[in-house]
């Protein structure tokens, strides 16, 4: 069964059967030909960017090739069908998911209704509930494969997840299923509990739940594969938790990782929107305030300066000011030492909605 980022490739052997036995020797070889071309052209792709005009121009080219190759009814086809589904995610919903569809009733025929190996492609159609009832049932309730799939779940319903989504308490749930099998099977510290716990936070964060974030992010923080990621939230949920030394120490320890890996400056964590002015948003004023200041060693914003406001009187600078002192930073660090950062310049711009 396919799953994402594992894509399927069938190939076509000059011997397989065909679904039209009246096509010839010769028409049956070209096809084939034709079909092994799409599937590597696909494979190439693939390798670039799985949502690329290529791989979804080959990957339909496949499809069509595939269904005179290899029977309505056949994992072959559905293969083909996942991989050309795939390929439109992001790009079209609505013909992804008639091909995903579409592979899944194929799957149902083979396998049946409750199979194991309807699960990813469930995942991907979004049909979380029925995937986690059939991986419960299928592979115990209290398996590590189980565990896995929870967090799978998880993650794909928090994906673009906002402050007011419902998914929000599903995602949550499934996570903190999961991390109840990992702790138990491999201890707290396991590597399958801190993924679940950074999954936890991470939503707990989102939903502006800071406090119940932190501890979760603390453990989440321990996993190299997290660590950064992590301990932005920290700062995020200290900040907003009013923990402005816990914020401050998460901020340096961001910075001093970021050091050594991709940054040699500063990092934004928090950037304040600024809110457009009463007054010029009676009048329909439209404007822009260049803002000077330095992220100070704590990565906290000092000294901030108005270079430029145009038009001036809207009240546009005053709005400017207030934002960028709430913003943070992980701060600059040089040879494993805290710096700060003067000369910072940001632009809001205040525009009315079209």
């Amino acid at each position: 069964m396919p799953i994402n980022q594992n894509l399927v490739f069938t190939w076509a052997l000059l011997f397989a059967p065909l679904v039209s036995a009246t096509q010839s020797a010769l028409e049956r070889e070209n096809l084939i030909e034709s079909f092994n071309q799409a599937q590597r052209c696909y494979a190439s792709a693939v390798e670039d960017d799985a949502q690329s005009e290529q791989a979804i121009g080959c990957a339909g080219e496949a499809l069509q090739h595939g269904r005179s190759l290899f029977a309505p009814v056949s994992e072959e086809l559905a293969d083909l069908l996942y991989n050309y589904g795939d390929s439109l995610a992001g790009v079209d919903s609505s013909k992804r998911n008639t091909s995903l569809r579409e592979a899944l009733s194929i799957y149902e025929q083979i396998h049946g209704e409750d199979s194991t190996e309807l699960i990813n492609l469930l995942m991907d159609l979004g049909e979380h509930e029925r995937a986690i009832d059939i991986s419960g049932s299928g592979h115990g309730a209290t398996s590590l494969v189980h565990a896995k799939h929870l967090l799978s779940a998880s993650i794909s319903l928090s994906d673009g997840l906002n402050a007011n989504d419902r998914k929000g308490v599903l995602a949550e749930a499934y996570a903190l299923s999961a991390k109840q099998l990992f702790d138990r099977e491999h201890g707290a510290e396991s590597w399958g509990g801190g993924l679940a716990s950074f999954q936890i936070g991470k939503i707990k964060a989102i939903t502006k739940d800071y406090k119940s974030a932190i501890p979760y992010l603390r453990t989440a923080s321990k996993i190299p594969s997290k660590e950064l990621y992590a301990h932005r939230l920290l700062v995020e949920a200290y900040h907003f938790s009013d923990e402005d030394a816990k914020a401050t120490e998460h901020a340096q320890l961001l910075g001093k990782l970021l050091s050594g890996r991709e940054l040699s400056d500063y990092e934004p964590i928090i950037t304040v929107k600024a809110k457009y002015p009463e007054l010029a948003l009676k009048n329909a004023d439209e404007g822009y305030v260049v803002i000077q200041l330095t992220v100070s060693k704590q990565g906290r914003v000092v000294d901030p300066r108005v270079l430029e406001e145009k038009p001036k009187y809207r009240g546009f600078a005053k709005a400017a000011l207030k934002a960028v002192k709430s913003n943070r930073y992980a701060p600059r660090f040089r040879d494993g030492e805290v710096e700060e950062t003067p000369g910072v310049l940001y632009k809001y711009t205040f525009q009315m909605a079209p």
